[in-house]
């Protein structure tokens, strides 16, 4: 979660994580990067 301002994003937390979770965010990540690529939407 961000905070947000007026002025647009204030900060963004550090969350501790664990080694387990760690590894899901970046599944979920690359997840992410793999269907971005294949609609043609990164640069």
């Amino acid at each position: 979660p961000a905070r947000l301002g007026a002025a647009g994003v204030l900060g963004i937390p550090e969350l501790d994580l664990t080694a387990e979770e760690t590894m899901a965010l970046q599944g979920s990540a690359a997840s992410v990067a793999e269907a971005l690529d294949s609609l043609g939407l990164r640069g």
